[in-house]
């Protein structure tokens, strides 16, 4: 017991625990599923229905070789452990590095009361256990806990014997195993994104600034005054069955397209009201171009690639901020003219919100799909369907390993009761829109035009609701972004002139988060990194100097 209230006080130390304690106090234990059973050396192995968890002759030796199975190299982690088990394996991952953390997600209290009744840590500063919540409490802690930066330090374990005891715990650990490996991997996707993108998000930022101007998206706040609906078009596949649905509906909603969609519109003489670009990728500007010469609205922003856009009409370019890399000083989303809305892995969420935002009688998805249908990802119309090529095994070369990941054989029912083939990263991007929808959902209605997409939680089925709306709007008041240019130039000066003296680390994440992460790890030197920036500089300065 002495061991047991010390294990506790070291426990309490950590804030995060204070929910774990109040369970381990309150807890009465019911049954003597679990038992502790001593090896000949005095340490525990865990029993439960007599059947051992851990080793019973060298558990410390098994605990080693499961944590060197996953941790490869000696810098700081933060491991996460589905079943708390004998703890050895957590203890001895804590003891390679004196910064890990470990998040210990266990159901069963009895099991933690027994083991902290039985063992010595010194480490126990750096645990915290989530112990018997609900998953979406899990998600949620985890969401908040680990920082977008620090989702590579992750190393994730699920004790095989100890999280598999009964059906009930399997079944615990398997919700909260699918649910946590999609979230970590479309955090590590960002993550990769944001090491990629940044230094060409900043970029684009200055060339925007320059070269393109527009108008704040706040122009097109409340505009449909829930009076006209809104038909939000993706470009899954599925939309090449409902072209003549869609040319229907085009004469009473409003036609808001996310541009990979909008060859497939162009294609078959439907006119978008305004058109999504958040990336403005190869296969997007191509249709951005397109919809240059159809005098079409673009909502777009000042990360993406600009040239498209240059020197048209500025009534025709919205921005609103992702508030990533320069926007943070430029386009300050605390300002009420400067529109935020979040990077969120694809332009689908953005283009979500910017529905809900126009305030609409209500909202429509048509390809918004989630799933592959008939071994396609997009619309045949579109560019982005050249992917499915890379996808379908006519081509063995390593891009296969690169797009694996848009068809990895999972399966994911779709409106029409039929299972589809999906994707790891797709069904993690079909769960964050989900939660989206259905906070909007609470003030606009949601309805799906498209069978074959994913099901969508509260989100039903179109089914012609009669409207016989007037689309038509007017715009009088454009309204102007506020930017503060002179103080990006100030700060860039002032960045770039003490680089040899002080790195001012939050000013170089927004160049290139890569480089202040591999300079802060060592893998670089600082004069690497000063090269690299000044390579940077230099690239930009003849927009600089239009300034």
């Amino acid at each position: 017991m002495n061991n047991y209230i010390k294990n506790i006080e070291e426990l309490s130390k950590n804030k995060y625990n204070l929910r774990a304690i109040q369970k381990l106090k309150n807890y009465q234990i019911k049954n003597d599923s679990y038992k502790i059973k001593l090896t000949k050396d005095n340490l525990i192995t865990v029993i439960y229905n007599d059947k051992p968890l851990t080793s019973a002759y060298a558990p410390i030796e098994e605990a080693k070789r499961l944590i060197n199975q996953n941790v490869k190299e000696s810098s700081s982690h933060i491991g996460i452990f589905l079943s708390i088990a004998s703890f050895y394996h957590i203890d001895y991952f804590l003891s390679l590095n004196e910064k890990s953390e470990a998040i210990i997600i266990e159901k069963d209290i009895e099991i933690v009361k027994l083991v902290f009744e039985n063992i010595e840590s010194k480490n126990l500063k750096r645990v915290i256990i989530l112990l018997d919540e609900k998953i979406e409490d899990i998600i949620s802690f985890f969401n908040f806990y680990i920082a977008e930066e620090d989702i590579k330090k992750i190393i994730y374990i699920r004790h095989i014997r100890a999280a598999n005891i009964n059906a009930e715990n399997k079944n615990y650990y398997d919700n909260i195993h699918a649910v946590l490996i999609n979230n970590i991997k479309e955090k590590l996707m960002s993550l990769t994104s944001n090491y990629y993108f940044a230094p060409i998000w900043a970029r684009n930022i200055i060339y925007n600034l320059r070269l393109n101007k527009g108008y704040s998206i706040k122009t097109y706040k409340n505009i449909l005054n829930k009076k006209i609906p809104l038909l939000l078009i993706s470009a899954g596949a599925s939309i090449d069955n409902y072209i003549e649905k869609i040319k229907e509906l085009s004469k009473t909603h409003f036609i808001l397209a996310l541009s990979h969609a909008f060859n497939t519109l162009i294609k078959n003489d439907i006119k978008a009201d305004a058109i999504v670009s958040t990336d403005g990728g190869f296969y997007s500007s191509i249709h951005i171009i397109d919809s240059i010469k159809n005098d079409i609205p673009i909502f777009t922003t000042h990360t993406t690639y600009p040239f498209p856009l240059t020197n048209i009409d500025k009534s025709r370019i919205f921005y609103f901020s992702h508030n990533e890399s320069f926007e943070k000083i430029i386009y300050p989303s605390d300002n009420a003219n400067n529109i935020y809305f979040p990077m969120e892995g694809s332009v689908i969420m953005p283009a979500l919100r910017i529905a809900n935002f126009l305030n609409p009688k209500y909202i429509i998805l048509a390809g918004c799909d989630f799933c592959h249908l008939n071994d396609k990802s997009h619309s045949i119309y579109s560019n982005a369907v050249a992917l499915d090529f890379l996808i379908s095994g006519k081509l063995k070369t390593s891009e296969n390993l690169k797009y694996k990941r848009l068809n990895d054989n999972q399966n994911i029912e779709c409106y029409d009761n039929i299972l589809r083939k999906s994707s790891a990263s797709l069904i993690s991007y079909k769960s964050h829109f989900e939660t989206l929808a259905n906070e909007i959902i609470k003030e606009t209605e949601i309805f799906n035009l498209t069978k074959e997409s994913a099901k969508i939680e509260n989100v039903k089925i179109f089914n012609n609701i009669s409207n016989d709306t007037n689309k038509n709007i007017t715009i009088n008041n454009y309204i102007e972004e506020t930017i503060n240019e002179e103080l990006f130039i100030k700060k860039l000066a002032s960045f770039i002139e003490n680089i040899n003296n002080e790195i001012d680390e939050n000013f170089a994440n927004m160049i290139s988060p890569y480089h202040v992460s591999a300079l802060k790890e060592n893998k670089i030197s600082k004069e690497e990194f000063k090269e690299y920036i000044i390579k940077w500089h230099n690239e930009i300065k003849i927009i600089l100097n239009k300034f």
